[in-house]
């Protein structure tokens, strides 16, 4: 059981602190010898036990432990103890109603040790330990110890019989599960996981008990989204079977309430933005959760359900951006994709979801070229089903039909720019990943883009910046897979992969080179060579900045345009100067940073240029270059391993992941592609050195790069290095060169199998796990390659010692010839088939099932196979790869593959059970499932050969031949009442969909198949043979009932209705409708004409003036309901005349009729569906209309997505309910919405039907290659064509016959409405005619050729048609309520009778606005009571007899009636979008001036009632209005003690940000410690005392000022410090009345974990109750033992702001910050001031040592005395003065008495900490009085938080301040951190000192590498001129980053030239940063910049 880490240190700490009291009273303690008979210890310990006199607390305690040990001891055997079972409970029994905690923690400890059996559970049950159990878990008594033992009590019964497992225990789990939202409970997490087990291994009790309710409602407000997930999956394990399905009444809809319901916990919690984001982040983990499994799709997706995604859809047409920015969220991770950056530019989001944008993990401290190339290579399963991608590719389908890419637009044009750029890229990932995973049956785009287009038309800007986005996204898409990294990109040169997939990498090397070579040319032709090289700049400069490195490519890459000769003198002086540049010892190209890309990638591109130009030339002179080059570089790597450390030298660490010292690996690498430059290497020995760095170093940066670098198509030393690697020490390096080989065989490494195999083969054996898990998993990939998998079977690798997946690669060999002659000795093949029989194939199904939960669950397994690693704290927006999962290879579908396998496997006799399995598909038990569910995959496997096909079809042993099994398959995945049954079922039939006879067989039965493999990028669509379509033998129609008609319908009685498959083409035959009506039709055969039928719905009116054409669905359209049933017979067959086609009546017949609706969905919350128009919103009047592609003449409203629109239709029109009824095969009957048509947008124009028939041809003929030629007598159609025909301007000018007319293209690729349109720029000419481009034909192929994906061509075949309505959790229903009601406790009706007022009969009430008794908690029990009797009928009002019952039972709803009815209204309108706002604001104002008539029981009732017909979620709105209205538990939000500067910052803050805000402060103003006796007051007197000095010691006569009479008037100085004073704590006192701060005076003491009782200074005490607490209080002087301060002569720092006289003398103890400062006030004023320092050094801690040293002689300069090293013994006060004894620290036999007349005592502050009541409330402190906090600022109490002095940390005012602004932000859900070392500190004497971060001797100590760099102020012309040049500034710098680590000034302004320094240091900034950044001169801050210019340069300028 996971115990929280707080709670095993609270454990730890009790039991120490009670063992502690142990040894202090050695009565308690109790002997128990073990080696002595263990009857005897037994009645020992039982007989202390039970004694209930005479034994101490502590004594029990131990006697219990005692028992413990000796039930561990005897290893649980109770027979040897002498007693019964029985016996011993009863005596531990007795430990369990003990007083004390500890005992009866103690006891629970014990009887859990006594639990082995189902019988112990059953002996525990009977003696009533339950009910003990329930006791101590109670939340309410706060003992933590107890209810942990409580917990792992109830823990250890559930494990052991979950059948015993009592009602009561689950009944206390479920209430502390309900006690989420009422107090943290920090016992949650573990009552949840226990319940969950429960929910798992007994769901009946866990559903009788309200399991059910308790984790619904945690799973939005538990407030831990980590566990989501776990609670998710107890619900979707319960909805999975029939069984609990129906008894739970699951309703997972209100885990969408945060999306959808405006009025869930949202209006009431405006000001607390964390908690409305928390159950956002809840929502989405939970969402998934559903969303990734079965049971979820299948209740939540249905489109017959309105609430659960489709709500989610439908919430996108409402303009709320944090709504709709939550729902792409979840939509971006739900479909693992990459999510861009929030931002308002295209550009930067398409870089950001760039396949091959540079990712985190790429880089060389993670993963690396390994990871890159995983990610950008494509799998080599060509055909091997992706589980994942199966399940992407039904979420797919389901958001297609439920119009998400419709609301997607809404939401792009509507939306502000961030959120539309994020579902522009969205809709653009959808389009792709729909047009590669569903098949084209199932994806025909909805009117997405139609719409966009349409937007676009009206000018509107997002639209526009939309459709050129995705042309963008589609040409970035045509473009990859590309290489991020230049590594990368070096392997695929040299590979298969570029060659045989795409030519992108030859497109993208002519891109980049088209500009600099065109110049180059330019060049020559006109200037000559001379000209070149100038225009390079290579030869002007020796900079590398300065050159243009596009010509210098150029001249590298001429392919002989341009020769370089190293006989002349230019091109040898420029080769040279590049050869010079890219030398590592030069200092230029390899102290690059590698933060700019773009630039290093052309360097870098130029420098592999050079190598391979070198390595061509035939002069001596470039081998000269390369060994000298390389032998530079081979320097370098030596220093790695002879160096002290790798950090010392140019090439460490550090330098190869942030500079471009890495690439000179790649620049070996380079060398080695040819025999050549491997010589050279050879010959300067850097192989060897490679070698030994590779094998040896335990720096993995130098392994990777080494194995990433290298050229392996060549034999060479380099392929010895990477085996030597893969043997080598180091576990990472080996692991990474592991998995390094897979990226070589993805790429087609030439000759890869006879090496590379043999490598993997060796990992086999590795002794990490890791390793060889890596390499199983590459070998198992390499095995979908017929000449990998033939050459791993040469090897005849031992791979039983493996495990499951040893074996299964095993496996893999059956399905090759020599691989099973080599298994099939001794009889292992039918032996394994035995075994697979008997148990291996439910194994298989268990593999399968972990596969798919580590790819769909949060929970994901680490590189050697464990779970130690979740992704759920993944925040939102996120970035988690989508995990692919393909199907384990089966031993049936190996042995398919060859005849000899078919006939061993059909000569076992075991395939019949599996196929009698199937068909009869039983799955009532676990057994049944899990059978059925290996029979299933046992049949998928068969059927990925077309033998195995056939062996299914043909099966002659059962005798039903035909189909059986893949109908059986297909009923399983239809109609099977398990859900996960049905899941299996659709992964199975995409098995079989890989074979070209399967996916035929499967279409038949209705089921669509992805007719592509999955390296088929842009495939080709094979048509589908519809002859063979089973599922649509007989036409089908719809049946409305009749109606009478209104004059709406009649106003549409001539229009006639036509659906989109009414429109069609056949090869040779195009029918267009004229403007007229009249029909053009071109010839057709009769043959040809026959496959025409045409059908009417006989929902709308005929009209005879009707043509139609047969028509394909649209790109343009979306599926909302498909008619493929029969009903009816109102069928007509066509009259063919003459090739003519003419209606011979209303109805027309189809072979395949589908109707298919426009996206209509509606924007409402209400719950309404948005497939609400099927048929009645598309009607034609007076000519043929079909759905058009053009919005603006489509008659579907959703056309015309405004959300006016939206709202018109859904407001305004009639709706009509329409049946569709199910004919044969299909026993559902689904209801879909249906509005009437609307007139004015259902005109069809000739040119919309040209332009909709002109796509459809588009579609149905396939596209010609962008480079072939098409014949004069094909008709063409180019896009200008289709323009001309779509766009309104040319309607009239191309007619139908430029059909036949072959147009330019040109000017495509310019517009990005086209590219949008039609797919991206091409050559674009389509034959529509005779002549098709050839297809590949898959009907020969006898094994697996498609990628497996199988989908029904019906959407609703996927959902169960029993789908039960579900019950509400959160409410009770009326039948129920009403017993409730009548049960109604009568103590506490009477209560609220006596306290109402007398009724007011005869009330007139507001519309529909009314006070029901019927449902008032005061009137209805008269109402049961007198049923004869009705209070609201006129004939009994007025009556006595009503009167005496009113009188019996009062209501007083009509007191104040105006006022009541007034919360009525606003309360009904809250459920309203519109007015929420506006009625949550008047609710408000009402409750502040009418607080008592919100406690009023019957408006609470009238506000149910209003609220329960009206709003979505009932529940969830009613929880709004009681927390809005009614909550009363909480005075504030925040109380703060204490107004310091952490205090009233804090308390400032919390108010801004919306809280109801209480500052306490015990003293009379506000400020704190350093407003009225600190920072503020000694400032005033350090700067008054200053200008004193100055005029008194000569310094203003030196500068000329003559000042004469000089004198000190002390009482004015410390006048106008208390004039500064009272100014600052008076603006705080405004402040805090300007953001309605309550100021409470007294002192604060904490009573409660959220209360405050304040001790006020009169007497008395005020509670206040307070969300959250924070404790502020700072800190107080610290007194020195021995010394009594009476703040007169021996002074604390309080009293030294405040002496009335200048002492002659003054002694400091302590030299820090603050006896320095008020030291030197005091000299300056003419005191004579020694400071006694116990420390060497003066300053305090975290000063520079040097700093301190010139400091200290600074201010003895000016007077103050020091006596380091010494240390105060005592003080006594002899008259007027004082005698302070001292003696030296290391000596003290030196000793001194010092005379003063003041002492200062200045040792320091201690946290003011005490009685604020933390004792009582468990809060210690630790020894120095600080109170522990977490990183949040958390005390181990979750509601109080502390900041400023009373923590860890420096006690400085300004650190308090910002802990207390990041406290405070903290507590809504905003970032909190502080980087404590960039908090600067100050002291304020003259000259200043000030540091921030590290001292030298810290990093001294530390160990870092590090550089100075200072200046002094005597060169600064700005404190030259002032006179002030003592002093400089230090500068500390990260050696190896130039890092900032330090800065220490003293000097003029120090305290403000520091500022600048922290703010370099927040942001990380190095010292070249602050060079670099030009300073105003003349300033002191210009010393800053040269102490940074010296410490990265070296020196700085004016020095």
């Amino acid at each position: 059981m996971a115990v929280s880490s707080w709670l095993l240190r609270l454990q730890t700490i009790r039991s120490g602190r009670f063992h502690r009291s142990r040894k202090e009273n050695d009565e308690d303690h109790v002997k128990i010898d073990m080696s002595q008979d263990v009857r005897k210890n037994c009645m020992e310990i039982l007989e202390g036990i039970c004694n209930t006199s005479n034994v101490t607390e502590g004594k029990r305690v131990n006697y219990l432990n005692a028992f413990v040990k000796l039930i561990l001891h005897i290893n649980g055997d109770i027979s040897r103890t002498g007693f019964s079972t029985e016996e011993i409970l009863c005596c531990l029994r007795i430990s369990l109603v003990n007083e004390s905690t500890q005992i009866r923690a103690a006891g629970l400890r014990a009887v859990r040790h006594m639990l082995i059996s189902g019988n112990d559970v059953t002996i525990l049950n009977n003696l009533q330990f339950p009910y003990l159990i329930a006791r101590s878990v109670d939340v309410v008594l706060r003992n933590d110890v107890e209810r942990i033992q409580a917990l792992k009590l109830i823990r250890k019964i559930l494990l052991i019989s979950t059948v015993k497992f009592d009602i009561s225990l689950a009944r206390s789990l479920v209430s502390l599960a309900n006690g989420v939202g009422e107090d943290k409970d920090r016992m949650l997490r573990v009552c949840l996981a226990s319940l969950c087990e429960l929910g798992i291994l007994n769901p009946d009790l866990f559903i009788s008990c309200g399991g059910v309710a308790a984790i619904t409602r945690n799973i939005l407000e538990c407030q831990m989204p980590r566990i989501v997930e776990c609670l998710c999956g107890v619900l979707l394990h319960l909805l999975d079977k029939p069984g609990t399905r129906n008894y739970a009444g699951i309703d997972l809809h209100c885990l969408a309430a945060p999306y959808c319901d405006f009025h869930y916990r949202h209006a009431w919690m405006d000001k607390n933005r964390d908690e409305r984001e928390l159950r956002f982040n809840c929502s989405r983990l939970a969402l998934l959760s559903v969303l990734r499994s079965w049971p979820g799709i299948l209740h939540f997706c249905s489109p017959t359900n309105t609430s659960g995604l489709q709500a989610i859809v439908d919430v996108l047409y409402l303009n709320q951006l944090e709504v709709r920015k939550s729902v792409l969220d979840l939509l971006y991770e739900l479909l693992g994709l990459p999510q861009p950056e929030w931002t308002d530019e295209y550009s930067v989001a398409l870089n950001a979801v760039d396949p091959s944008d540079p990712q985190d993990s790429w880089r060389l401290g993670e993963g690396f070229v390994a990871a890159e190339g995983r990610s950008i290579m494509p799998h080599l399963a060509r055909t091997t089903p992706n589980i994942a991608e199966i399940h992407l590719s039904v979420l797919l389908y389901v958001f297609l039909e439920l119009g998400l890419l419709g609301a997607l637009v809404e939401v792009i044009v509507t939306s502000d720019t961030f959120i539309s750029v994020r579902a522009t890229v969205l809709l653009g990932e959808l389009l792709h990943l729909i047009h590669m995973l569903l098949p084209p049956e199932c994806c025909d785009i909805t009117p997405a883009l139609p719409n966009l287009l349409a937007y676009s038309t009206t000018n509107k800007f997002q639209a526009l910046a939309a459709v050129t986005a995705l042309h963008q996204l589609h040409s970035l898409l045509k473009q990859r897979p590309a290489s991020s990294s230049l590594y990368l990109d070096h392997i695929l040169q040299s590979g298969r992969l570029l060659r045989t997939t795409t030519s992108t990498g030859e497109r993208i090397k002519r891109h980049r080179s088209h500009g600099s070579k065109l110049k180059i040319y330019q060049l020559v032709l006109k200037d000559g060579d001379e000209d070149v090289f100038r225009e390079s700049g290579v030869l002007q400069s020796k900079e590398g900045l300065s050159w243009n490195w596009n010509i210098i490519r150029a001249i590298l890459k001429s392919d002989g345009e341009f020769t370089l000769r190293m006989d002349d003198s230019n091109h040898r002086a420029f080769v040279r100067r590049l050869v010079h540049y890219f030398q590592p010892s030069s200092n230029r190209y390899s102290h690059m940073d590698l933060a700019a890309p773009r630039q290093t990638h052309v360097h870098t591109a130029v420098g592999c240029d050079v190598v391979h130009c070198l390595l061509s030339m035939p002069e001596v002179e470039g081998s000269r270059l390369l060994q000298e080059w390389f032998a530079d570089i081979a320097s370098h790597v030596d220093a790695i391993t002879t160096s002290k450390s790798a950090h010392d030298c140019l090439f460490s660490p550090q330098h190869m992941s942030n500079t471009m010292c890495q690439t000179y690996f790649l620049f070996i690498g380079h060398m080695c592609h040819t025999n050549k430059g491997i010589a050279i290497l050879q010959e300067i020995g850097i192989f060897d050195k490679l070698l030994s760095l590779g094998t040896t170093t335990n720096h993995n940066c130098y392994v990777k790069l080494i194995v990433s670098s290298f050229n392996y198509t060549i034999e060479g030393p380099h392929r010895k290095i990477l085996a030597k690697i893969l043997t080598c020490q180091q576990e990472s390096s080996r692991l990474y060169a592991t998995q390094f080989l897979l990226v070589l065989m993805r790429a087609g490494i030439p000759h890869f199998e006879k090496w590379g195999i043999a490598l993997l083969v060796t990992q086999l054996f590795d002794n990490s796990k890791a390793v060889s898990l890596a390499a199983l998993n590459i070998l198992h990939e390499a095995c979908e390659q017929k000449s990998y998998l033939e050459v791993l079977v040469s090897q005849k690798p031992d791979l039983l010692h493996l495990g499951d997946k040893g074996l299964l690669l095993l496996i893999r060999f059956l399905s090759v010839t020599n691989g099973f002659e080599l298994l099939n000795k001794d009889q292992f093949v039918c032996n394994e088939i035995q075994r697979w029989s008997d148990h291996f194939n439910y194994k298989y199904v268990k593999l399968m099932e972990a596969e798919l939960l580590d790819s769909l669950t949060l929970h994901q397994r680490s590189e050697d196979g464990r779970y130690d690693r979740r992704h759920s704290t993944v925040r939102a927006g996120a970035n988690v790869a989508r995990k692919d999962v393909y199907v384990l290879p089966h031993l049936y579908g190996q042995l398919v593959q060859h005849a000899h396998g078919r006939a061993t496997l059909v000569h076992s006799g075991t395939l019949q059970q599996l196929f009698k399995c199937v068909r009869e598909a039983n799955c009532s038990t676990e057994r049944e499932i899990l059978e059925l569910k290996a029979a299933l995959w046992a049949c998928g496997h068969l059927a990925t050969s077309s033998h195995g096909v056939d062996m299914l079809v043909d099966d002659s042993g059962n005798g039903s031949g035909g189909e059986d099994l893949f109908a059986a398959i297909v009923r399983i995945a239809e109609q099977c009442i398990v859900y996960s049954l049905r899941g299996t079922a659709i992964y199975v039939l995409g098995l079989m969909a890989t074979t070209f006879k399967g996916a035929s067989t499967l279409f038949t039965l209705g089921w669509a198949c992805v007719r592509h493999n999955r390296h088929d990028r842009w495939p080709v669509i094979e048509e589908e043979d519809w002859s063979r379509d089973r599922s649509s033998l007989h036409a089908r129609c719809f049946d409305v009932p009749n109606r009478s008609r209104s004059e709406s319908d009649r106003t549409s009685s001539d229009n006639t209705f036509w659906t989109d498959d009414m429109v069609g083409h056949c090869d040779d035959f195009l029918l267009l409708p004229e403007i007229d009506g009249s029909t053009t039709t071109t010839t057709t055969t009769e043959e040809d004409c026959q496959q025409i039928v045409h059908k009417k719905s006989s929902t709308l009116p005929y009209s005879s003036n009707s043509a139609a054409v047969q028509h394909k669905r649209s790109l343009s359209e979306s599926k909302t309901a498909d008619v493929l049933r029969k009903h009816g017979t109102n069928m007509y067959e066509p009259v063919v005349n003459n090739n003519n086609i003419t209606s011979t009546g209303p109805e027309l017949v189809l072979p395949h009729c589908r109707y298919r609706d426009n996206s209509c969905t509606e924007s409402t919350i209400s719950g309404i569906s948005s497939c609400d128009s099927v048929l009645g919103k598309f009607v034609v009047n007076e000519r043929i209309q079909t759905l058009s592609p053009i919005p603006s003449s489509s008659s579907l409203s959703t056309l015309k997505t405004g959300l006016e629109l939206r709202r018109q239709n859904s407001d305004g029109l009639r709706r009509v309910s329409l049946s569709i009824q199910s004919g044969a095969g299909s026993s559902a009957s689904n209801s879909l919405t249906v509005s009437p048509p609307d007139p004015g947008g259902s005109r069809l124009s000739h040119q919309d039907l040209v332009g909709y028939t002109t796509l459809r041809s588009l579609r149905r003929v396939r596209l010609s290659s962008r480079n072939s030629s098409i014949g004069k007598e094909d008709a063409v159609l180019s896009f200008a064509n289709v323009r001309s025909i779509l766009l309104p301007s040319s309607m009239e000018s191309r007619r139908s016959n430029s059909l036949s007319r072959q147009l330019s293209s040109s000017g495509f690729d310019d517009d990005p409405l086209e590219n949008a349109l039609f797919g991206g720029p091409a050559s674009f000419q389509v034959a529509l005619a005779h002549k098709h481009p050839p297809i590949r034909d898959c009907s020969r192929d006898t094994g697996q050729c498609y990628m497996g994906v199988c989908l029904p061509r019906q959407f609703i075949k996927m959902f169960p048609n029993d789908q039960m309505t579900v019950r509400r959790l959160s409410f009770i229903s009326t039948a129920r309520s009403t017993d409730e009601r009548s049960n109604f406790d009568d103590e506490h009706s009477e209560r609220i009778e006596n306290s109402l007022s007398e009724s007011i009969s005869n009330c007139k009430h507001k519309k529909s606005i009314a006070h029901e008794s019927r449902i008032c908690l005061v009137c209805c029990r008269p109402h049961i009571h007198n049923t004869g009797l009705d209070p609201e009928s006129p004939n009994v009002k007025g009556r006595s007899s009503i009167a005496s019952i009113q009188n019996e039972q009062l209501c007083n709803f009509e007191t104040d009636t105006k006022l009541k009815l007034e919360i009525l209204k606003h309360s009904e309108r809250l459920s309203n979008p519109v007015w929420t706002k506006q009625s949550k604001q008047a609710l408000l104002h009402l409750k502040q001036r009418h607080p008592t008539s919100f406690q009023d029981s019957t408006v609470w009732n009238a506000v149910s009632s209003s609220l329960r017909p009206k709003c979505l979620k009932y529940s969830t709105a009613f929880c709004g209005i009681q927390h809005r209205l009614y909550s009363t538990s909480h005075d504030a939000d925040l109380v703060v003690i204490g107004s310091g500067p952490g205090g009233y910052v804090a308390a400032i803050k919390a108010a801004q940000l919306g809280m109801k805000t209480v500052c306490v402060e015990k003293n009379e103003t506000l400020g704190g410690t350093c407003l009225n006796v600190g920072c503020i007051p000694s400032k005033s007197l350090l700067n008054n005392s200053h200008y004193y000095h100055m005029a008194h010691s000569g310094d203003l006569a030196s500068r000329g000022i003559s000042v004469s009479g000089v004198s000190l008037d002390l009482e004015k100085l410390m006048s106008q410090k208390l004039t500064s004073v009272k100014g600052l704590t008076g603006g705080i006192a405004m402040l805090f009345k300007k953001n309605k701060i309550t100021n409470l005076k007294g002192h604060g003491k904490i009573t409660g974990t959220n209360q405050v009782t304040v001790l006020k200074p009169e007497g008395g005490e005020e509670i206040v109750n307070a969300k959250n607490i924070l404790i502020a209080t700072g800190s107080e002087v610290t007194p020195f033992p021995g010394i009594d301060i009476d703040e007169e002569k021996i002074v604390s720092s309080t009293g030294a702001l405040s002496l009335k006289e200048v002492p002659k003398r003054m002694v400091v103890i302590g030299a820090g910050v603050i006896g320095l400062e008020l030291g030197s006030v005091w000299s300056r004023l003419g005191s004579e001031v020694t400071a006694v320092e116990f420390m060497s050094t003066i300053g305090g801690i975290g000063i520079d040592g040097e700093v301190s040293k010139t400091f200290q002689k600074i201010l003895t300069k000016q007077g103050l005395n020091f006596k380091l090293g010494t240390k105060v013994t005592g003080a006594q006060k002899e008259g007027s003065i004082i005698r302070v004894n001292v003696e030296d620290v290391k000596d003290t036999s030196k000793k001194e008495t010092l005379e003063c007349e003041v002492l200062l005592v200045c040792v320091g502050r201690r946290p003011y900490t005490l009685n604020l009541g933390l004792e009582e409330m468990g809060i210690e402190r630790d020894q120095r009085g600080r109170i522990p906090v977490n990183g949040h600022f958390q005390t181990v109490i979750p509601t109080i938080y502390a900041i400023g002095d009373c923590i860890h940390g420096p006690m400085l005012a300004h650190k308090a301040e910002d802990e207390g602004i990041v406290c405070v932000e903290g507590l809504t859900g905003m970032p909190v951190h502080i980087d404590y070392n960039c908090v600067p500190s100050v002291i304020y004497t003259h000259p200043e000192v000030a540091w921030v971060g590290r001292s030298e001797e810290d990093l001294k100590s530390e160990g870092v590498d590090y550089k100075v760099g200072k200046f002094s102020f005597a060169a600064n012309s700005r404190a030259k001129t002032n006179n002030e040049t003592e002093g400089f500034v230090k500068v500390l710098g990260d050696k190896n980053t130039d890092r900032i680590l330090g800065t220490h000034i003293v000097g003029p302004s120090a305290g403000e030239l520091i500022n600048e320094a922290v703010l370099g240091m927040e942001y990380g900034a190095s010292c070249e940063d602050i060079a670099r950044v030009c300073h105003a001169h003349p300033t002191c801050a210009e010393a800053l910049r040269e102490a940074n210019l010296a410490a990265y340069f070296g020196k700085p300028i004016n020095s």
